[in-house]
Formats: structure tokens, C-alpha cells, sequence
């Protein structure tokens, strides 16, 4: 029974967006932006038919894709952090549900979609930051890097600081976004790229160490 209200949750994260498209469908204008650019503003819009098919099939396929993770796990790692798993898959589910209807409230009312944006990407990286620490070795989630899979001390100490610092960074990110709205997306994407590169970096010095001993 828990399992099953667990996943009649990620799926409500599923219809939720679905149900919003199709009550405010008639108040979304014909062309809509399709793309905002690295300034976090609209530079390509069109049809408002490219809703119909695209919310459902990233929201399913999601959905879907994330669902199958413990049964082409190899080796069955992942079900040794099916806590760990299900709140990523929850915070995928809910982020991605969440951007969406951002979007379709900027489609028919006074959000601004291009400011939540940021915060929305930062408050993401905060909650999987969070639970980094917690996750064990895997295929699928992770800091997933040669020399992490490699050994388990390598893993834990690091998902331990990468955790810590995915923390720091999403929650300084976060509060950022609040006090200047106007900063361009580009450096929210930027902190991410900056953020994988110290996670991957650190792993291979973790490792270096270890072998040193």
C-alpha cells in the first residue's frame, strides 16, 4: 500500500501540468514562446499545438524512463538505495511538473516565467544535494565517474562533500535569484557546469589519495 501511494504521487506530478493545459487551453494565446535563450528571455515562439504532444510525452517518458531504472540495473545496485532513488525520481518529477505549469501560468496570466526559472534550477540542485550524501554506488544516480565506481570510500567521501557544496551552491543560488531577478540565466548554468566539474575533479583527487595510501 505505501508503495502505491509513493507512485500515485509522481504520477499526480504527471497530470497535474495535464489537467492545467487542458482547463486553461482556451485562454493560451496561439503563438508562444518555444524557447528562451541564455539572457532567460523568449527568442523563438510558435504554435500553441506543440503543447498537445510534448507536456505528455516528456511527463511520461519521465516518468517511464525513471520507473525502469531498478529493473536494467545490472546489478542490481539501485535497490540498495530505493530510499534515495524514489526522493530523486520525486524531486525529477516534481521539478519538471513544476516548470511546466510556470510555463502555462506565464501563458495565461502575470508569471514571469523567465525569473522562475533560475530558482526553480537552483531550488533542484539543493534538493538533490541533499540526498548525495545518502546514495549509494550505482549506475544511474550519482557523481557517476570512473574512479567513484571504482571504490566505495571514493563514492562516499565524494557524495558526502559534493552534497554539502551542491547544498551550499543551490541555496546561495536560490537567494540570489531573489534579491536580483535580472541576472542573466547564463550564470545559473554556468554555477551547474562549474558545480560538475568540482564534483568530477574532486573524485579523481579522492581517488589519487587513496592510492597514495
Amino acid at each position: 500500500m505505501k508503495k502505491l501511494l509513493r507512485e500515485i504521487l509522481l504520477l499526480l506530478f504527471v497530470c497535474i501540468p495535464l489537467g492545467l493545459l487542458y482547463t486553461s487551453w482556451a485562454s493560451i494565446p496561439d503563438t508562444i514562446p518555444v524557447h528562451y535563450g541564455l539572457t532567460g528571455k523568449a527568442d523563438r515562439f510558435g504554435s500553441k499545438e506543440i503543447l498537445l504532444w510534448l507536456l505528455p510525452v516528456v511527463l511520461v517518458l519521465m516518468y517511464s524512463l525513471l520507473a525502469l531504472v531498478p529493473f536494467i540495473d545490472p546489478k542490481k545496485r539501485i535497490t540498495n538505495t530505493q530510499g534515495s532513488f524514489y526522493s530523486v525520481r520525486l524531486a525529477v518529477m516534481m521539478f519538471i511538473s513544476i516548470v511546466f505549469i510556470s510555463y502555462l501560468l506565464s501563458l495565461t496570466g502575470n508569471w514571469n516565467f523567465s525569473n522562475s526559472i533560475p530558482l526553480l534550477m537552483m531550488a533542484f540542485i539543493t534538493v538533490v544535494g541533499n540526498y548525495l550524501p545518502v546514495v549509494k554506488p550505482n549506475y544511474f544516480i550519482g557523481i557517476r565517474t570512473p574512479w567513484t565506481l571504482e571504490n566505495e570510500q571514493v563514492w562516499a567521501k565524494t557524495h558526502r562533500f559534493c552534497g554539502r557544496l551542491w547544498v551550499a551552491a543551490g541555496v546561495s543560488g536560490f537567494v540570489t535569484g531573489i534579491i536580483w531577478p535580472s541576472l542573466p540565466l547564463a550564470i545559473y548554468i554556468g554555477t551547474i557546469v562549474l558545480l560538475v566539474i568540482v564534483s568530477v575533479a574532486y573524485s579523481y583527487m579522492v581517488y589519487r589519495n587513496q592510492l597514495v595510501r
